[in-house]
């Protein structure tokens, strides 16, 4: 052997020996490299190979979670996982509130989604040795979307603006109406998937001035049904409006479609109109006959801005509820109350007004403009 082969032995070994360090910056002992990681959940794939991040976003729904397949990206560009007990994955999520993370069977991560109303936050993995990151990923983004549907305990506020004859503001008839959804796909008075809330209406005060029970259903097409809306709205009148309502019965009004996006017309009764017979009113000296229908005149998907959000899914349906009563077989009144109702897929009713109206010299109807403010969803 040579001289300069003495000398470049070691410095052979020496070399090697460095480039190994080089392709291994994390564990040169065990040969096991990682430099990136790559999380797979069916068709989702995540990659972060060195500080950069490609391929999809990782996306669960409030309530929901995704699991996903953890693999190491070695130097060589393999994917691969250690063999040995020594190693471990840790997973850190930058904000709880948003989504949580675990590992899960060694190499898996779970992540779930926390924020009611969604948002966005980012996630670190980072391989341990005996408790140690030897690797540790750049910042994985991941994707709340927020729960759209509306549970048990979920509130909904609006602002309900009484309006004078004129139908102007009445700022003496400001009130706010908290809306607490109390059960869900509920059977109610023929119908199925309703939904029931507790309406308390609050005066500027602070004090309640009305309780009672509200009961929704939207239907699979999208109809949305008010149950007993019309006496509702006649009863809150007083005097002989109140009278009139108070002789109807409690029924169904489909009030909108939150589904169809194209004009229509539909009856809001079923049957198409509601008649009562030898109804006694102070107002008159003989029984009088109650008959009133619904026409609604949907125009179909118009976004609409309210204080808690805009909603370009909306659909718009103005409503014109028609009376007449008949004294014998004289017409004591034939007049029309306008309504408007904005309503959205995932929140149901968004906005309704009636317009104010005198309906004869004794009776006056007073209209109302209710509006979306803000909705706490239950954590």
């Amino acid at each position: 052997m040579s001289p300069y082969s003495r000398i470049a032995l070691p410095i052979l070994a020496l070399a090697s020996m460095f480039a190994a360090c080089a392709d291994d910056p994390a564990d040169p002992a065990t040969g096991f490299t990682a430099q990136g990681v790559e999380l797979t959940s069916g068709t989702v794939v995540v990659t972060a190979n060195g500080q950069v991040v490609t391929g999809d976003t990782i996306t669960v729904a409030t309530g929901s979670s995704a699991t996903f397949t953890g693999q190491f990206i070695t130097a060589n560009g393999q994917r691969g996982l250690p063999t040995t007990s020594e190693y471990s994955l840790r997973v850190v999520v930058a904000d709880t509130t948003v989504a949580t993370a675990s590992v899960t069977g060694g190499w898996n991560v779970e992540v779930r989604g926390v924020a009611p109303d969604g948002g966005t936050t980012t996630m670190t993995l980072a391989l341990l040795k005996n408790g140690t990151a030897v690797y540790t990923s750049p910042a994985i983004r991941i994707v709340v979307a927020g729960r759209t549907s509306l549970i048990v305990g979920d509130t909904l506020n609006y602002s309900a603006q009484g309006l004078d004859l004129d139908n102007s503001p009445d700022p003496s008839a400001i009130t706010t109406q908290r809306w607490v959804v109390l059960a869900t796909g509920m059977s109610y008075q023929g119908k199925t998937d309703v939904m029931m809330f507790d309406r308390n209406e609050i005066d500027e005060g602070g004090a309640s001035i009305g309780r009672d029970t509200v009961y929704v259903q939207t239907a699979a097409d999208g109809s949305v049904y008010l149950f007993d809306e019309m006496r509702r709205q006649f009863l809150r009148q007083g005097g002989v409006a109140a009278e009139l309502g108070g002789a109807l019965p409690s029924v169904w009004l489909k009030v909108a479609n939150t589904l169809q996006a194209t004009p229509g017309t539909w009856s809001g009764f079923t049957p198409d109109s509601i008649t009562v017979k030898n109804l006694t009113i102070p107002t008159s000296p003989i029984p009088v006959d109650l008959t009133v229908y619904d026409r609604a005149t949907h125009t179909g998907q118009i976004s609409h801005t309210v204080p808690a959000g805009t909603y370009a899914d909306s659909k718009h349906t103005d409503h014109t509820l028609h009376l007449r009563v008949m004294a014998s077989i004289i017409p004591a009144l034939a007049d029309s109350i306008t309504g408007r109702f904005n309503a959205s897929p995932s929140v149901g009713v968004i906005s309704w007004s009636y317009d104010s109206r005198q309906l004869a010299s004794s009776a006056s109807f007073y209209g109302q403009e209710v509006v979306l403010q803000s909705i706490r969803r239950r954590h």
